[in-house]
């Protein structure tokens, strides 16, 4: 969560799988991931909004051909 606060979240995944999957996929996915470390559980997302939003995420790499 620190590398994310601070901007150097890139730093911390691995190159290859980055390069693979596209930086906007692993930002959505590290979004969606602090969110599910809330401190908080009424901030939290349901299991079944992650599920959409992994779906949408999945959805929106393989439309884009890559």
């Amino acid at each position: 969560m620190s590398a994310f606060e601070e901007g150097r979240v890139m730093y911390v995944l691995d190159a290859k799988m980055v390069k693979e999957g596209g930086r906007d996929v692993f930002i959505k996915v590290v979004d969606l991931a602090i969110l599910c470390l809330n401190l908080c559980g009424k901030n939290r997302p349901t299991m079944r909004e992650v599920v959409l939003k992994l779906e949408a995420i999945r959805m929106s790499y393989l439309s884009s051909g890559v």
